[in-house]
């Protein structure tokens, strides 16, 4: 599953809530967006949908019951029960913060990576 983002309009939507195969954040728009100089609107925008935390590493800490809400509806019988299996999985990686927060990978449109040390607000 995926949390795509469009950090020009403030969205955030979720794509393939059944595929738990994987687990990330998709920059969507602009499509020039870069790490280096729109890190700090990627937190902005998660903090205020109340999504989770860009950490300090440029992955965002996200809230399982936001994606509980998000996926409510599109994930059929046993979406609770694959989505807990994710996160157990998750756990046994260190994915999993002391908040209870799931690690998410963030995709730019660019394929860059935030800065590593870079610190969200």
């Amino acid at each position: 599953m995926e949390l795509k983002i469009d950090l020009d309009n403030v969205l955030i939507k979720l794509v393939n809530p059944a595929d738990f195969s994987v687990f990330r954040i998709v920059i969507g728009t602009p499509a020039s967006a870069r790490p280096d100089t729109q890190s700090h609107r990627l937190g902005d925008v998660v903090a205020a949908q109340h999504v989770g935390v860009l950490r300090s590493d440029g992955d965002v800490a996200v809230e399982p019951d936001v994606i509980r809400f998000m996926a409510a509806g599109q994930g059929g019988d046993g979406w609770e029960q694959g989505f807990r299996a994710m996160i157990s999985v998750a756990e046994h990686q260190g994915w999993i913060d002391d908040r209870g927060r799931i690690q998410a990978h963030v995709v730019w449109p660019n394929g860059e990576r935030i800065p590593t040390g870079l610190q969200s607000r």
